[in-house]
């Protein structure tokens, strides 16, 4: 197949889909666009590992401090999708932990450093300042490859995947566009569409 052998540009960087080891997609939801502090995260991998996790915003008290400064949008359309995965609510630090350990395992299952691909530039901001705060970001840091590839959800057959990735998250997982699980799905699906994987 012509894709296989022909580099793609993702970011600044080329690989062949040969080359390509392991590729994850990341989405978070935060408090507002003017002043983003993180509420959930989410990664999911080519080969199907995904990875969920939401602030405690009841008893944690930096997520009851969140959810106050949260944007209208944000408690009305994000919020409400809230607690609808199991075992993922934690506190901050929890939260930036688990995120961590689950890259590193990530990247010893495949030996290498790890794409992590992402279409709104905070989304990476936002998980490594959690890392940072969880004391892990040091042993992560090394491992990763950001990407940004918001050129890849812009283009026709890219929106189409992530529109039917969409669907099928609110159809079999209860979870709406907005939901890191879900956007996370979604952009890999636009990937895969784009560059036929």
């Amino acid at each position: 197949m012509w894709l296989a052998m022909a580099p793609i540009r993702i970011g600044f960087s080329n690989f062949s889909l040969d080359e390509l080891l392991e590729m994850i997609f990341l989405d978070t939801e935060f408090t507002d666009l003017a002043s983003p502090a993180l509420l959930s995260v989410s990664m999911v991998s080519l080969k199907g590992l995904e990875i969920y996790e939401e602030l405690d915003l009841v008893q944690d008290p930096i997520g009851q401090m969140r959810l106050r400064a949260s944007s209208e949008f944000t408690r009305g359309t994000v919020i409400p999708q809230f607690n609808k995965v199991a075992n993922s609510k934690c506190s901050t630090r929890e939260l930036g932990n688990r995120a961590g350990e689950w890259l590193i395992a990530c990247a010893a299952d495949i030996g290498g450093k790890i794409i992590v691909a992402y279409d709104y530039d905070d989304d990476f901001a936002l998980l490594r300042d959690a890392m940072r705060r969880a004391s892990i970001w040091d042993r992560v840091a090394p491992l990763l490859e950001p990407q940004n590839i918001d050129h890849i959800t812009g283009r026709v057959e890219g929106a189409m995947a992530a529109e039917a990735s969409w669907l099928e998250s609110a159809l079999y997982r209860g979870l709406q566009r907005h939901h890191a699980l879900a956007d996370a799905l979604a952009l890999r699906a636009a990937w895969r569409a784009v560059c036929g994987q």
